[in-house]
């Protein structure tokens, strides 16, 4: 089983770094970073909770998009990244 640290007013899980991955192996080194974070930073609103957890109580919401190439409407995910989004310049160009 894995845990996360997740920040309740953003609704995001907390990574140390961009390219640091946001699992932990044991309750115990999630509840000892979130406790560490808590300290660092003031009113800090970081909680533990599991992967199965966090998905169940913060699902992602899906936005409707224009398709750039055919101009049909398609409903994605709202945090798709820039590269993946049909409705971007980027993804066709690629």
């Amino acid at each position: 089983m894995s845990y996360v640290i997740v920040n309740t007013e953003t609704k995001k899980m907390y990574r140390a770094t961009q390219f640091a991955s946001p699992y932990f192996n044991t309750e115990r080194g999630a509840k000892g970073a979130c406790t560490r974070l808590n300290k660092k930073i003031e009113n800090a609103p970081f909680v533990v909770m599991t992967p199965e957890s966090f998905r169940e109580k913060y699902p992602v919401k899906m936005v409707m998009v224009r398709n750039l190439m055919s101009g049909k409407m398609v409903e994605q995910a709202e945090d798709t990244p820039l590269c993946c989004d049909v409705s971007s310049e980027t993804y066709w160009s690629m």
